[in-house]
């Protein structure tokens, strides 16, 4: 070595292997000492338990999902914003993506045909019952204590 630096300066490798490597071997049982052998239970689960609750929170939420939106779609077709053949597409709809629905519904006009009947239940003015007589000709009847049918038989007759 004195022959390379003709004994002028240091050597490039001054540095003692030795205690170099005992440093090293040092760090690194210091390091493997901060890693944890046994998983500490309050951070870690089995994965067995997570999929566990997992599957009961899935139920849980399709349960929840299912019930709220059965109570749209009833309320919908209650109040003619869904007609009886759109139900099934509606819960498919909402189990899959029940913002999507609820905006639809929001968007539904409300028409009033497929909530009541238009007359109220009651026979329109001008109709004719079952015998086939007029409104006039009932009223006559009832003031008379006459029978319909037979007013209307007797006027099939003449």
């Amino acid at each position: 070595m004195n022959r390379l630096s003709n004994n002028q300066g240091t050597a490039a490798a001054s540095v003692n292997l030795l205690e170099l490597l005992t440093q090293q071997d040092d760090r690194i049982a210091a390091l493997s000492a901060q890693v944890p052998g046994v998983p500490d239970p309050a951070k870690f689960v089995p994965v067995s338990v997570l999929t566990a609750v997992q599957q009961q929170l899935a139920a849980l939420s399709e349960k929840v999902t299912g019930g709220e939106v059965d109570g749209l779609i009833q309320a919908a077709l209650s109040d003619g914003r869904l007609l009886p053949d759109m139900q099934e597409w509606a819960k498919s709809l909402g189990n899959n993506d029940i913002a999507s629905l609820k905006s639809y519904l929001d968007k539904a006009p409300k028409l009033a045909a497929l909530r009541a009947l238009q007359s109220g239940g009651k026979p329109p003015a001008n109709a004719q019952d079952k015998t086939g007589l007029d409104a006039d000709a009932l009223a006559v009847c009832s003031l008379f204590g006459h029978d319909p049918k037979d007013v209307a038989t007797l006027s099939q007759e003449i």
